[in-house]
């Protein structure tokens, strides 16, 4: 397989299908303008009302397996203003362009705080929201883990719905300044990557997810022409920036540490903002190859950015072995050459769709065997997505560890796996 053909996008419902625009936002919110950071979101949380947190009698843990690490985990939503750039449908209002993140961080004791419900975060989707009721809800949640709104059965979904998680809202944040790990921007992340982001956070990582705060740009394989394509990707990548700059600027944040992680189609962000951010330390793919010489926002444009004279920070790619569309997923070519240790990471029996919580680990956790043709069910999706995440945990800590002592990367997520069930290949 070319690495042009890494990339690839779908049709139809779920993640990969669904019209995910941008939300208003539900969660611990603070506007901040970009020029003033005094009364940062970090010392200065405000309430928030977020429905349906009464805890079910038997809910599941949609942590599965997964350890958690030494700190409680805080979900805030914050808001930074670029004042620089003129967005006329909120610029009346906010005198500038809105640029909303949701931020896991390691925080503090929670006790006498409440945890969230998952059904809080399905509350951050542009086409549910806050007025949404209980129908919606499952409707939602059943198309997006199978495709099909009857698949499902009813008190399934209001469990998984009602299911706590281990975020707590206005919780307060820990001590110290800890590293960054920023999502490119795709639709549904703070949903589909809800569990890995808390986990991170519990062991001692700030994550966020940004996007624009007003009407959603289309996705790229509705965009019509070339320049289309290109204007929304450079709009992307500017509010990307933006918010990196933003966040780096928190004080439980060290600015020094920063990762760039992608999922899915939104691998085109990460190259660029490792080569115009020079904090940015480690570039995370989960089946999303941010090194493509192709994509679907830039076309073979695309490849006028891979030097690997420039690729100085580590790339992780971490795939499925078969694509969607049949085929055979190889190293991006340019690993052998780059300037820094890098992994390409593959999981032969796991699917696109296991690399994300909602169609891959809480199919496994319920035991839904019926789920998106680009997933996996069964005991092999829970097992996968815990994996994962504890392998992206791993290589934060091997690259964006403090100190300059000698460090080896722990590779003991892998020792109780069967044989075969991933296989890690090191360059340099």
């Amino acid at each position: 397989m070319r690495d042009a053909d890494v990339e690839f996008s779908f049709e139809g419902r779920g993640f990969a299908g669904h019209e995910l625009n941008s939300c208003q936002a539900i969660g611990p919110r603070k506007v901040l303008r970009r020029r003033s950071t005094k009364r940062s979101w970090a010392t200065a949380l405000t309430t928030v009302v977020l429905l349906g947190c009464q805890q079910p009698a038997a809910a599941a843990n949609l942590w599965g397996q997964l350890e958690a690490g030494p700190f409680d985990v805080g979900l805030n939503w914050v808001t930074y203003i670029d004042s620089t750039r003129v967005d006329p449908q909120s610029a009346p209002t906010t005198g500038g362009r809105p640029i909303e993140a949701a931020v896991w961080y390691p925080a503090s004791s929670g006790k006498g705080q409440d945890r969230l419900q998952f059904v809080d975060y399905l509350r951050f989707l542009p086409e549910l929201g806050e007025a949404s009721q209980g129908q919606a809800f499952q409707k939602w949640l059943a198309e997006a883990i199978s495709g099909d709104a009857s698949a499902v059965e009813r008190g399934t979904l209001e469990q998984i719905l009602e299911s706590p998680m281990r975020a707590r809202r206005n919780a307060s944040p820990a001590p110290g300044a800890f590293p960054l790990v920023l999502w490119t921007m795709r639709h549904g992340t703070v949903v589909a990557q809800s569990v890995l982001c808390e986990y991170l956070a519990s062991h001692g990582y700030v994550v966020a997810a940004a996007r624009f705060a007003g009407p959603a740009l289309p996705r790229p394989w509705a965009l019509k022409t070339e320049q289309e394509k290109q204007a929304t990707f450079a709009t992307h990548l500017r509010d990307l920036g933006f918010a990196l700059d933003s966040l780096e600027k928190e004080p439980n944040i060290d600015g020094s540490r920063v990762a760039i992680m992608t999922w899915s189609y939104a691998a085109e962000l990460a190259l660029r903002m490792q080569l115009e951010h020079a904090n940015v330390r480690l570039v995370i793919g989960l089946s999303s190859n941010p090194l493509s010489p192709a994509g679907l926002y830039q076309g073979t444009n695309a490849a006028s950015y891979l030097d690997a004279e420039k690729l100085t920070v580590p790339y992780v790619v971490m795939t499925e072995r078969i694509a969607p569309n049949g085929q055979e997923r190889t190293a991006p070519t340019i690993l052998a050459q780059s300037a820094a240790e890098s992994y390409f990471v593959v999981f032969p029996d796991l699917a696109h769709g296991s690399f994300n919580f909602v169609e891959g680990m809480l199919p496994g956790v319920w035991g839904i065997e019926r789920v998106q043709a680009w997933s996996r069910g069964g005991a092999i999706a829970q097992t996968g997505y815990e994996t994962i995440s504890r392998s992206v945990r791993a290589f934060l800590d091997y690259f964006l560890a403090a100190g300059t002592a000698p460090k080896q990367l722990d590779r003991s997520w892998k020792k109780e796996l069967p044989p075969g069930f991933v296989t890690v290949t090191q360059y340099r």
